[in-house]
């Protein structure tokens, strides 16, 4: 249900046409903590693709806090990606592996790990080619990956501020909120979804069509064995 919803958190950017693109832009791991993404290759030209890792914490203001990975704090490392570097053809696609290095029964025992994947392509030239003879804009590409809480704690509070949705997660793990408007006479813009991470607090802006004095919004957790719903009323 959730596999290819695009988020608008500030935390990631969107894929652009005719650039590099990636299958997923919200990625949960399996029980061994692991994951694959696919890129692929849009441009004319062939692209040299850089990653780099930052995990994400919040603090008790519910405030991202990120601590890219780099080689002085590799002994606090907790996922690495198979292919770090990685040349890909024009219109090829390539799979890149993630992979835990804690044992997810421990490591995410009592809260999700979460951690923001950025893929970063260049122009990636032959030794007989010139760098100088070519300007290209790069634009970075992110997924959310989530190694889910082993013992989940669902929490949350969700107030109808009339404008918004005042929604605060209070759990130890992801909660993907739907606020669905649908029916057999409107099939288009009817339908918005936010993913809210672990001690996160946001305000989810409400199109004009969708406020109300009551509305109503459906929780769930990463695979959905966590399903809620509640109806809000409009709280001035």
């Amino acid at each position: 249900m959730f596999g290819r919803i695009f988020l608008t958190s500030a935390l990631l950017f969107s894929s652009l046409a005719n650039a590099l693109t990636i299958d997923s832009m919200y990625l949960v791991s399996d029980d061994r903590g692991n994951s694959i993404i696919s890129l692929t290759n849009d441009l004319e030209q062939t692209s040299f693709v850089n990653t780099y890792i930052s995990e994400l914490t919040t603090d008790e203001k519910g405030n991202i806090i990120r601590n890219k990975y780099t080689e002085e704090n590799f002994d606090d490392w907790k996922i690495i990606t198979t292919t770090p570097r990685l040349i890909i053809e024009p219109g090829v696609s390539k799979d890149i592996g993630i992979r835990a290095l804690c044992d997810p029964d421990s490591c995410a025992y009592d809260k999700d790990l979460m951690f923001s994947i950025v893929f970063e392509p260049s122009p990636y030239f032959e030794d007989s080619v010139s760098s100088q003879s070519s300007v290209m804009i790069n634009y970075g590409y992110a997924s959310l990956f989530i190694i889910p809480a082993k013992n989940q704690n669902i929490s949350y509070t969700l107030v109808n501020r009339g404008e918004y949705i005042l929604a605060r997660n209070t759990g130890n793990t992801l909660l993907n909120l739907v606020i669905d408007q649908c029916s057999s006479i409107v099939k288009n813009n009817c339908r918005v979804t936010e993913r809210l991470l672990s001690g996160r607090e946001r305000q989810i802006k409400l199109p004009d069509h969708f406020k109300r004095d009551k509305i109503e919004v459906k929780i769930y957790n990463h695979d959905e064995s966590y399903k809620g719903k509640q109806l809000l009323d409009l709280i001035n």
